[in-house]
């Protein structure tokens, strides 16, 4: 399933350096297609492919709660427009 998370960042240098250092090592089940910040780098929105919002909650807040408020929607696949192609193998 796709998940567009938006992350309103209260330590953008903090937020930014532990997902470069998360990103290339995620787990299983896990992928990210698009990083979208805004200007500022205070604010972001994410889409991402998990087997559930639980999984990537769970994952995501171990990694960045102390540095953002994360909100996480599930995407409406059949309605939505402009989606990545999702990943085969996560």
């Amino acid at each position: 399933m796709l998940i567009a998370v938006n992350h309103d960042i209260s330590d953008p240098g903090s937020f930014w350096a532990a997902a470069q250092a998360s990103l290339p090592n995620l787990p299983k089940g896990i992928f990210i297609h698009q990083v979208l910040p805004n200007d500022t780098m205070d604010k972001a929105v994410c889409i991402w492919q998990a087997d559930s919002v639980a999984h990537l909650t769970e994952y995501l807040e171990g990694k960045t709660a102390q540095y953002c408020k994360n909100t996480y929607q599930a995407i409406n696949e059949t309605n939505a427009m402009g989606l990545p192609k999702i990943a085969a193998a996560v």
